[in-house]
C-alpha cells in the first residue's frame, strides 16, 4: 500500500511540474541575420563616440607599429602587410585580437618548426611566421610576442586617454599608480601631479606588457 501511495504522489508531482513548465514563457534569443552573426542589441554609439573611437584606434596602431619596429622581431619589408592584417581584425570597443594575422591556409609541419626553433606542438601558419626574422623565432613564442606588443600599445594609449579625461573632468586633483602586479610600479607610492605623472611602464618593468593604471584622486571640494 505504501508503494502505491508513493507512486501516485510521484505521478501527481510529475504532471504538476509539467503543467507549470508549459505556462512559463520561453526566452527568445536575438535573431540571427543572414551573415550568421547575432546583431548588436546594445546602445548604439553616437557620432562623437564613433569618431573618438576611430581616433583612439589610430593612435593604438601608430604605437603598435613603433613597438613592432623596436622589438626587432619582424622583417621590415613585411611590416605593412602585418599592420594591414591586424587592422582587418579590428573591432570597435573590442579586445585586442591578432587572429587575422595568425590565420593561414598552410601550416608548418613538425620538421619546419623544429628547424626554426619553434614549439613543434603548436600550430603556425606559414604566412604568419614569414613576418618574423628567422633568427628571432627560437627566442620567442611568435603569437604571444605579437599579442603582448599589441596589448602594450593599447594600454599605453588607454592611460593617456584616461589622463586627458581626468583633466577635462576638473574634479581630479592628481593620480596614484595602481599596479597590475608589477614590482616596479608597486614601489610608486603617493600622489602625483596630473600634468606630470610618472611614465608607465616603468624602466625596470619586467612584465610582458604593462597593465598598470593611473588612478584618479578626487578633490576634497569640487
Amino acid at each position: 500500500m505504501n508503494y502505491l501511495i508513493m507512486a501516485l504522489i510521484a505521478v501527481a508531482l510529475y504532471w504538476a511540474v509539467r503543467k507549470r513548465l508549459r505556462r512559463s514563457p520561453r526566452r527568445r534569443s536575438a535573431p540571427v541575420v543572414s551573415s550568421g552573426v547575432r546583431p548588436n542589441i546594445g546602445i548604439p554609439m553616437t557620432a562623437a563616440e564613433s569618431q573618438d573611437e576611430r581616433a583612439f584606434n589610430e593612435k593604438v596602431f601608430q604605437q603598435l607599429e613603433r613597438n613592432l619596429v623596436a622589438s626587432g622581431y619582424f622583417e621590415p619589408a613585411r611590416l605593412p602587410k602585418l599592420m594591414a592584417d591586424l587592422r582587418q581584425g579590428l573591432v570597435p570597443f573590442g579586445r585586442v585580437s591578432v587572429r587575422a594575422a595568425v590565420a593561414g591556409d598552410r601550416f608548418l609541419d613538425v620538421s619546419e618548426k623544429r628547424a626554426l626553433g619553434l614549439n613543434s606542438r603548436r600550430q603556425y601558419a606559414a604566412r604568419f611566421i614569414d613576418y618574423f626574422k628567422p633568427e628571432c623565432l627560437s627566442q620567442i613564442e611568435p603569437r604571444s610576442a605579437l599579442e603582448n606588443l599589441f596589448l602594450d600599445a593599447s594600454h599605453r594609449m588607454s592611460r593617456l586617454r584616461e589622463l586627458q579625461r581626468f583633466k577635462v573632468a576638473g574634479s581630479v586633483d592628481g593620480v596614484t599608480i595602481l599596479s597590475s602586479g608589477c614590482a616596479a610600479a608597486a614601489k610608486m607610492k603617493g600622489r602625483y601631479n596630473l600634468d606630470r605623472p610618472p611614465e608607465l611602464p616603468r624602466p625596470d618593468c619586467e612584465a610582458s606588457f604593462c597593465g598598470c593604471l593611473y588612478q584618479p584622486v578626487i578633490k576634497d571640494h569640487v
